[in-house]
């Protein structure tokens, strides 16, 4: 059974960035910028992933 994101009660910067990046390949950047606000911690793929995601839209 698939969860949804939201439903996660442990997400940790992998299963964000995983989100942030699947977001902003489908050209949904404006939902990955959302996530990327909400997020606690921030690493270097984190960047990355929302940084791609404006080069591509």
């Amino acid at each position: 059974m698939a969860q949804n994101f939201d439903e996660i009660p442990e997400k940790d910067v992998i299963s964000w960035n995983s989100m942030i990046t699947g977001y902003s390949r489908t050209g949904n950047i404006d939902h990955a910028y959302s996530l990327f606000q909400k997020m606690h911690e921030r690493n270097t793929a984190s960047w990355n992933a929302i940084i791609g995601g404006y080069v591509n839209c």
